[in-house]
């Protein structure tokens, strides 16, 4: 099950000091999270361009966080990431002319 192998496992300490480990409640996190991103888009998504608008620049900010991985020699050129990411901003850019 490749679903599984993505998960939150740590998060920063607000606090300071080292990052937390979420330990068992990894998976349930993870799921929590993404419930909750696909929510939050869902209820912006009653004015017009505003979730397109969002998805538009952080599919842009994660491409560009990616580049910079990649060229710090950090991430792989067969990683699809970033392509996904301008794929999204595209897609996004395309809905900005069809919204009514």
């Amino acid at each position: 099950m490749w679903a599984l192998d993505y998960r939150i496992e740590f998060i920063a300490n607000p606090f300071g000091g080292d990052a937390i480990a979420l330990g068992l409640f990894a998976l349930p996190f993870t799921l929590l999270w993404i419930v909750g991103i696909v929510n939050a888009m869902n209820l912006i998504d009653g004015l017009d361009g505003l979730a397109a608008g969002i998805a538009a620049i952080a599919g842009f900010a994660l491409f560009l966080y990616a580049d910079r991985l990649f060229k710090a020699g950090l991430l792989e050129g067969s990683n699809i990431g970033p392509l996904v990411a301008i794929i999204v901003v595209g897609m996004s850019v395309g809905l900005f002319g069809t919204s009514t």
